[in-house]
Formats: C-alpha cells, sequence, structure tokens
C-alpha cells in the first residue's frame, strides 16, 4: 500500500492506511421531515509484517461522540475496532485471533443494512474470535468462535461459532452460504442463508443475501424471521455505476409483535479515483414504526487514502 497515493515511502514490511466517512440523510414523512449530518469514521490502521508468516494489525480512530461533539464523560474518545494477529502456515490457510468483524454473509460496506446492521453484524458490533480461513482457486470458507465482547454490556455477549463456504463458478460467479448459532443468557439464535455475487457481464451485476433467523428464547418462546438485501448494478463508464437496491428485515413471522421493515430504491456510486467514492440513495421504506411511507435520502463520501 502506498499511503496518500505515493505521497511518501514506508517499509516494506509495514502497510497503512487512513479511513474518513461522513453521511447526510433526509427523512420525510406523513408526520416529520428532518435530516442530519454525521461523521462516522476517522480512523488509521497499520498492519506490520513480522516474517513471511506472521502480521500484526491494528485499527484507531476518534470515537463518532468526538467526531461529532457529543462525546459522554466517561467513554473513550478512542475506539479500536480491529486488532488481531494472523499466522499464515500457507499460502491458502490463514488463522487470527482478536478483534474483527466475523466472516459471514456479503461484507457490504453500509453496516447499517438489514443483513449487517439487523444481524448483529454492523459498525460498532465487531467482537473477539478466532478464525480458520482457507482461500483456495474455486473453493473458500471459514470457521470462527465468537468469543463476544466481555468488556462490553451483555448486550453484546453472544457467543457461539460460524461457517461459511463459497464456490467459484467462474471469475464472474460466486455462490456462498453462510450459518451461525449463538448463546446468551440461556436464549440461542440461529442464522443461516445463501449469498451471490454475480456478474452477468462486464457492466451488470448483482450482490444478494438472504438468512433466517431463529430464536429459541430461555422461557420456552421462539421466533422465526427473515433477512434480505440485493443490489442490481450496472457500470455506466469506468466509476460511474447505477443500482436498484431492495432490503427487507423481519425479526418475526409470527402476527403479535411483528414489525417487518421493506426499503426499495435507486442509487449512485462515483469513484472519481481509487480509492475515494461518494453514493447517493434513496429509498423508499415501510415499517409499523412509521407513521406512512417514508422516503429516505443517503448521500455518503469515503476516502480510503
Amino acid at each position: 500500500a502506498k499511503p496518500f497515493y505515493g505521497l511518501f515511502q514506508q517499509p516494506n514490511w509495514i502497510d497503512t492506511a487512513v479511513f474518513a466517512r461522513v453521511i447526510q440523510t433526509a427523512q420525510n414523512n406523513s408526520s416529520v421531515s428532518k435530516g442530519y449530518f454525521w461523521k462516522m469514521q476517522a480512523e488509521a490502521e497499520a498492519a506490520a509484517k513480522l516474517n513471511s508468516k506472521w502480521t500484526m494489525d491494528l485499527d484507531l480512530g476518534a470515537s463518532p461522540g468526538v467526531l461529532n461533539g457529543l462525546q459522554i464523560p466517561g467513554d473513550s474518545p478512542i475506539v479500536a475496532r480491529r486488532y488481531f494477529m494472523m499466522f499464515r502456515p500457507s499460502e491458502n490457510v490463514s488463522i487470527r485471533a482478536g478483534k474483527f468483524m466475523p466472516d459471514y454473509g456479503v461484507y457490504f460496506s453500509e453496516h447499517s443494512i438489514s443483513t449487517r446492521q439487523g444481524l448483529g453484524f454492523g459498525e460498532g458490533q465487531e467482537t473477539y474470535n478466532v478464525e480458520y480461513g482457507y482461500q483456495g482457486e474455486n473453493y473458500s470458507g471459514s470457521v470462527t468462535l465468537n468469543l463476544g465482547r466481555p468488556d462490553q454490556a451483555s448486550a453484546l455477549n453472544e457467543k457461539g461459532g460460524i461457517a461459511t463456504a463459497s464456490m467459484y463458478l467462474s471469475d464472474q460467479y460466486k455462490l456462498g452460504w453462510s450459518a451461525y448459532y449463538g448463546t446468551k443468557d440461556g436464549n440461542s439464535r440461529e442464522l443461516t442463508g445463501p449469498y451471490a455475487l454475480l456478474g452477468f457481464s462486464t457492466k451488470v451485476y448483482l450482490l444478494a443475501e438472504a438468512d433466517l433467523q431463529f430464536k429459541q428464547l430461555s422461557l420456552g418462546a421462539s421466533t422465526q424471521g427473515l433477512f434480505t438485501y440485493e443490489r442490481l448494478g450496472y457500470e455506466v463508464v469506468q466509476g460511474l455505476h447505477l443500482y436498484l437496491m431492495e432490503q427487507s428485515q423481519i425479526a418475526s413471522f409470527a402476527s403479535v409483535g411483528a414489525n417487518p421493515f421493506y426499503g426499495i430504491g435507486p442509487g449512485i456510486f462515483w469513484f472519481p479515483r481509487p480509492h475515494f467514492y461518494l453514493k447517493l440513495e434513496v429509498q423508499q421504506q415501510y415499517s409499523k414504526d412509521l407513521p406512512s411511507v417514508q422516503t429516505s435520502g443517503y448521500l455518503t463520501g469515503s476516502v480510503y487514502l
């Protein structure tokens, strides 16, 4: 990696990067029209190659509270989303241990969508893990022991195991499956479902994931739900993408207490130069929590140096 587009040199044994993201939102329904500007991320990451097999990674940044002037007394002004040690016994195998987002489904950069934050894999939901990963020419997969967050409140203390497997049908078609089982305070949760990264041509592509969720409560009650996200994209010219997205979040199929959420709409990705993009997305959103159909807009800027 060449920090800041190669403006300065760094030793070969270390890679560094700086990340920054901001978002402007707008929401409109029959009761309210509002918007806000939010500084999402200002972080730096370094990966040190200790030798040909061992790598140490550390990511540090300012907390959202500090970035947006909302720091709560007593909270740390610094966040460390990732830090881990990775061992590569061979070219195809990696073993890492530490704090990071476990491998599950499609890793979309939009951390608040149904199949990320809705399932517990959003930004700020990183956990301590031990992971074994395999990356072959035609097949890949991982097995992860999720140790939860013993340093945080019980809401993030679910512990369990994850397994993923995927196959490449060609250079442009990848199909995969993920499964998770976790427990917390006598309750259990299972996730399972397929995902796909499909390049129908050099211009048209589809990214999709669907997951079933099964919850078993300690008191005997159980729920079943469905979480989906799909994005159909078209590259107009190099660096400019138009797409249509859909997401759904049905935590329970039961009519009592169910509160499904649906969102659908178009978007634009623009990459004016490497490691920098602007994204504009407009969704029509439906939920029992909303007084009417809501129109939500999101303008995101991201830079990676």
